[in-house]
């Protein structure tokens, strides 16, 4: 999971260089919307990467209780 987060920051920040290398192909509406969307998929990816470990360990210790 966490190696599925980093990957998706990376990337979303890769996206957000390559539209912002070619921005005359685009309205600055289109843009606009693009940047929003991978923002946020950023975002939203970090949260996962942070997340992750405490659901591991909630899990882990609910197991070993068991």
């Amino acid at each position: 999971m966490n190696n599925f987060a980093e990957l998706s920051v990376e990337l979303t920040q890769e996206l957000l260089e390559e539209i912002e290398s070619q921005e005359d192909r685009f309205d600055l509406q289109t843009r606009e919307n693009i940047t929003e969307i991978l923002e946020n998929l950023s975002q939203n990816s970090q949260k996962v990467f942070f997340v992750t470990p405490s659901v591991l360990f909630y899990n882990r210790d609910r197991y070993l209780r068991n």
